[in-house]
């Protein structure tokens, strides 16, 4: 009664009781990883805290009275500057330093973290 094309349609490739010719597993300590992967993303993931400071400190600093267009402009330019400074710090070591090796990759990652950080944010805290 079962038609050899009604079978055909309900295999969906080798299942976990089939044998034949299927690929040896991939262990995971043949493929190797790129050493200083852990400490890209974790200096990754400080540098998006750093830029989201950045935007805090300044969203609560007072806004001072310019007497002209050309005073706004340039502050807020300024503003924009501090907002994407982290990430394009961040994305500039990634591409330039991509053949760097981990160590030297990280320092000037470490190096940006500290002339990168959010005064606005850190010093009234400290100052409090």
């Amino acid at each position: 009664m079962t038609d050899s094309s009604d079978e055909e349609a309900f295999d969906w490739g080798p299942g976990l009781d089939d044998d034949d010719d299927r690929a040896e597993p991939v262990e995971r300590d043949a493929v190797p990883r790129e050493p200083g992967v852990w400490l890209t993303a974790v200096l990754g993931g400080v540098y998006v805290m750093w830029a989201l400071a950045w935007v805090i400190g300044l969203a609560n600093q007072p806004q001072p009275q310019f007497t002209g267009v050309v005073d706004a402009v340039m502050a807020s330019f300024g503003q924009f500057l501090c907002y994407v400074a982290t990430p394009l710090w961040f994305v500039a070591v990634l591409w330039i330093g991509a053949e760097w090796s981990p160590r030297k990759r990280g320092g000037v990652l470490l190096l940006g973290l500290l002339v990168l950080m959010p005064w606005p944010f850190v010093l009234p805290a400290v100052l409090a």
